[in-house]
């Protein structure tokens, strides 16, 4: 098989979605690794590190493809003082020893990482990955270690930043979505303007009038699912601003203020087929507010989703885990001595024999704990 440098990127497949995700030293997250599938849940007890596993696969795209700016609001980069890191969302804070790395399946994996001294690194491998082999280290800005020099930087500053763009992070809030919004301009990234939902009037708009049959095809899935409304709609709320309406079989016009947060939610769910393209799509907690006969709707809408965009999920439902195959979901806990761990849920004992009789979510509800999860993962079952 032709090595990942020696392909034509013309010719080639589109990139392989992310395999693996290591953290070490990240927020609660000494040293932990993810094995990830395209659509793929993180599950477990609250404040195991869920949310900051996702933050930080958001954290390594981004620095793939763009530049942090680093600020010390102590005017020292002494080892002890943490730096203030600013991006295009909520800032984080570097200590020192932080690294984040992404591996794909087909060898090549990505990392970065900041120095005891807080100096941000980006580093690139080729021909194995941290696991199972040798690798030639690439560094943005360094020189290739490996006997291809040059050309290997250029593979590496090109394919890069096309694999790795930056992620889209959604945490829906029902305030954020019945909002008042801009209309997209011609031409325009078609998504919500932050994680929370805001823009969705802006998206609805783009189908309105650029996609007649996808608009239709969003209103049949509206009114299966939610027999009472009629039809979804835009009101002007000022010049340039407008905001989602629904309309009910009676005639009644609902405005955002009064519609469901079910409704709301899944709204937003079925335009994300619909918005710009991201490698990947990180979302936390998607059963928030759905009537549990809606979740394996919202669950399909993001499968379609993730055969061209990964998806990772951060959830607490069992309804959600059970829409998903055993090798899709792992588990995370955390522990004071020894921080975030995760495990497969296919690799807990007894995991075939367990799953005759349960379904995926009842299995971990049945042996979860809330803590340690210690009884899904103990050989007889009890901890």
């Amino acid at each position: 098989m032709a090595s990942a440098l020696t392909e034509n990127p013309m010719e080639s497949a589109p990139p392989p979605m992310i395999s693996r995700l290591t953290v070490r030293n990240y927020g609660c997250v000494k040293d932990a690794t993810v094995h990830l599938t395209p659509l793929h849940a993180l599950i477990g007890p609250n404040d195991s590190g869920k949310s900051t596993l996702l933050r930080a696969l958001r954290t390594v795209v981004q620095s793939a493809s763009s530049v942090f700016d680093v600020e010390d609001p102590e005017g020292t980069q002494a080892s002890h003082r943490p730096l203030r890191i600013v991006g295009p969302f909520d800032p984080m804070l570097a200590w020192g020893g932080e690294e984040i790395e992404v591996a794909f399946a087909d060898g090549l994996s990505y990392s970065s990482r900041f120095s005891p001294k807080g100096v941000f690194e980006r580093i690139g491998w080729s021909g194995g990955d941290s696991e199972s082999g040798p690798r030639q280290p690439w560094k943005r800005g360094g020189a290739w270690a490996g006997r291809d020099g040059p050309r290997a930087v250029q593979y590496f500053e090109r394919e890069i930043p096309a694999r790795l763009r930056p992620a889209r992070m959604l945490r829906l809030d029902p305030d954020a979505l019945r909002r008042p919004s801009a209309l997209i301009r011609q031409g325009g990234p078609v998504a919500f303007s932050d994680e929370r939902g805001t823009g969705l009037p802006g998206v609805v708009d783009v189908l309105l009038n650029r996609d007649a049959r996808a608009y239709l095809d969003l209103l049949d899935e509206i009114r299966r699912l939610f027999p009472s409304v009629r039809s979804i709609g835009l009101v002007n709320v000022s010049e340039g601003t407008k905001a989602v309406e629904a309309t009910l079989v009676d005639g009644t016009r609902v405005p955002a203020t009064g519609m469901s947060e079910g409704l709301l939610y899944y709204l937003a769910f079925a335009v994300m087929r619909h918005l710009e393209s991201a490698p990947v799509l990180l979302v936390e907690e998607p059963e928030n507010g759905l009537h549990p006969a809606r979740i394996a709707d919202v669950v399909r809408v993001l499968r379609e989703i993730s055969r061209d965009t990964q998806v990772v999920l951060a959830t607490h439902s069992p309804l959600v885990v059970n829409e998903l195959g055993p090798e899709e979901v792992s588990v995370v806990t955390r522990q004071p001595e020894e921080g975030t761990r995760v495990r497969r849920i296919v690799d807990a004992p007894n995991f075939e024999a367990r799953a005759r009789v349960y379904a995926l979510g009842e299995l971990w509800v049945s042996y979860a704990n809330g803590d340690d999860e210690g009884p899904l993962f103990a050989e007889n079952g009890r901890g």
